[in-house]
């Protein structure tokens, strides 16, 4: 049996069609859209799969004709053109038919293609010359399935299966995976417990009988047959554990697992990887009290040390659950506090205290750990997260700068002692001292740090000397900073603070009023920084009247007051259009609705259109990332 052309050229024609198709991106013969090969068609097989045989390889063939005729067919193929490819590719295949590469690019141009009956003739051809390798049978099953001819597809899973027979249970991976991803479950299922019985192993292919199963939509059974490998400490265990988590992320099978679950968390036999699962399902769905009663239950049979207490603290304390953190890590300290893990409990509660606005009891717990922990870095750490309450929440930068230089004293080493370096110059530009904040950041530069708190002490260099009157050499630093930094964090700030100085020109007066803005909001200065922006949006001069409403609009906004923040915003649409700071606000204003359920749709379709016509602003990861979430709550609901 012969395969056909698809066109008889002379050699001559062929060239030609085949150069228009490379020059044209495959227009010329490429008039289908390719079909893209499907998800589950590329899965490979599980490690431990035995070595499907190859075919021949005539290492002989290597001619030059050959190497150049494989590469054209490639160069075809990514430029779309798989018709002038599989040209080609037949013409090769006739002279080389056991050339492995040669039948393989072929066998991809004709699926693209959807030539299903070429793709049979192939991949019975190299079946019947290769009969002791699998890989062709398995490629004519899919074609088959692909085309609509199950049965076909069927007797030849059969044909694959029967080769197999006498080979160690795992020799069935790859045939089983093609079997559940091409919509033949059950009898996928039929092979595996065959394959079990004559092999007298009942435990093998585990995950791929609980995967049909589940695919079936018996999903009792699957749970059963994943958890019999959940404590299985290789790659098998961890596998189990997360189809487990999806099976309970998903509602049709969550109320069949949890029941399953259960049975596997009570009594005496009590398995501690049930109730971690069922801990882990309850606390995402909300239900703390039954989510905290499991992680009481796996602290127990866990021998009661307290480390899953505290990390299914951190777990609520990830999801914002500050309230349940506090209360949990009131339980910990209670039961535990003269344990390692329970120690660490405490800074999780004061961090949650201080997220509730409690900042008194923070401060108190962290006072705790600095006078009785034993390690340095543990009191350096908590010193500095009390000087970082006095400083963001309580401005108090006078009483948190001694804080700071305590650490940087006295306890050298540690995370604590790298941060409070790094805040002591804050506390004196929150007071307006920028000689003595610009000394401690250009001391910093000498200091070992890394890249990231490099750029942010250089951007707060170049900050403090427009803050200061002095904006060349302060383009001059943030030029560097861009050179030095290109992807840092800071880039967009560096940027906008350039635009605003070419945009002030020569108008000193202009520029020091916002820097004077700049300066009070660096200090919390509110009042001032909003009289010194208004002044800006009021100047004769309206080189800087955009980004002064955009950054009263951010202000009112950070301070809860959404009327003021939406008119400044309507008046940077009605006065500025064009203005680059204008998308700026339409955001604000979405942030503005989102907060609101009965105005979201409209925040909603506020950002679908700052994403399409504004797609490389600096905002548009943050509000795909707002997008995914309202589509995940949309599918949850």
């Amino acid at each position: 049996m012969r395969l056909q052309p698809l066109h008889k050229f002379d050699s001559l024609a062929l060239a030609l069609l085949l150069s228009l198709g490379v020059l044209f991106g495959g227009n010329v013969l490429a008039d289908e859209q390719p079909e893209q090969e499907p998800e589950a068609a590329k899965r490979s097989a599980p490690e431990g799969t035995v070595r499907v045989q190859q075919p021949d390889f005539d290492r002989s063939l290597r001619d030059p004709e050959l190497i150049e005729q494989l590469n054209l067919a490639r160069r075809l193929m990514r430029a779309q053109n798989y018709m002038g490819a599989s040209a080609v590719l037949e013409v090769l295949y006739e002279k080389y038919p056991k050339d492995v590469r040669v039948y393989s690019q072929l066998h991809t141009c004709y699926l693209v293609l959807q030539y299903y009956d070429k793709a049979v003739d192939l991949n019975r051809r190299m079946a019947e010359t290769h009969p002791n390798t699998t890989r062709y049978l398995l490629n004519l099953a899919q074609v088959y399935t692909r085309k609509g001819a199950r049965d076909s597809a069927l007797t030849t899973y059969k044909k694959t299966v029967a080769q197999l027979e006498g080979h160690p249970p795992h020799s069935y991976n790859a045939v089983i995976n093609s079997m559940l991803d091409y919509g033949f479950a059950e009898r996928a299922l039929e092979v595996i417990d065959r394959v079990r019985l004559e092999s007298e192993q009942p435990d093998a292919l585990t995950l791929e009988r609980a995967e049909a199963l589940q695919i079936l939509k018996r999903y009792r059974e699957a749970t059963a047959e994943y958890f019999t490998v959940v404590d299985d400490t290789t790659r098998l265990g961890s596998d189990a554990r997360k189809k487990l988590d999806e099976l309970l992320d998903f509602p049709d099978s969550a109320p069949a697992t949890e029941e399953v679950l259960l049975e596997y968390a009570s009594g005496d036999s009590a398995r501690l990887e049930a109730v971690e699962l069922l801990s882990s399902y309850y606390l995402k769905d909300d239900r703390f009290d039954k989510a905290f009663q499991f992680a009481q239950v796996h602290d127990s049979l866990s021998g009661r040390n307290g480390r899953s207490l505290v990390t299914f603290m951190r777990r609520c304390q990830d999801r914002s659950m500050y309230a349940e953190t506090a209360e949990l890590g009131r339980y910990v300290l209670d039961h535990y506090d003269t344990l390692r893990h329970a120690q660490q409990s405490r800074f999780i509660l004061a961090e949650a205290y201080a997220s509730l606005g409690k900042y008194d009891t923070a401060m108190a717990h962290y006072d705790t750990i600095a006078t009785s922990y034993p390690r340095l870095v543990d009191k350096a750490m908590a010193l500095y997260q009390k000087g970082r309450i006095l400083l963001d929440h309580l401005n108090r930068p006078d009483q948190a700068l001694a804080l700071f230089d305590s650490v940087v004293t006295h306890y050298h080493g540690g995370e604590g002692y790298i941060r409070s370096q790094l805040a002591v110059p804050y506390c004196h530009l929150r007071q307006g001292r920028l000689l003595q904040a610009s000394d401690a950041f250009q001391g910093l530069l000498k200091r070992r740090l890394t890249p990231d708190m490099t750029e942010e002490v250089m951007y707060h260099i170049a900050l403090i000397k427009f803050f200061g009157k002095n904006p060349d050499s302060a383009r001059t630093d943030l030029n560097r900073l861009l050179v030095e930094h290109p992807d840092g964090y800071f880039i967009n700030d560096a940027i906008g603070l350039l635009m605003v100085m070419d945009e002030a020109g020569d108008d000193d007066t202009l520029l020091y009023d916002y820097s004077n803005a700049l300066l009070f909001e660096q200090m919390r200065q509110y009042d001032s920084m909003v009289a010194k922006l208004e002044s800006v949006v009021e100047a004769e001069n309206q080189a800087l009247a955009d980004v002064a409403l955009y950054r009263l609009a951010r202000v009112s906004f950070d301070h809860f007051d959404t009327t003021t923040a939406m008119g400044y915003i309507d008046r940077l649409t009605k006065d500025f259009p064009e203005s680059y700071y204008t998308p700026f606000g339409q955001k604000t204003r979405a942030d503005v609705l989102m907060s609101d359920p009965d105005t979201r749709n409209k925040a909603v379709e506020i950002y679908r259109e700052l994403l399409k016509q504004h797609p490389n602003y600096p905002f548009a990861s943050a509000v795909r990332e707002i997008l995914r979430q309202v589509e995940v709550d949309q599918n949850i609901g």
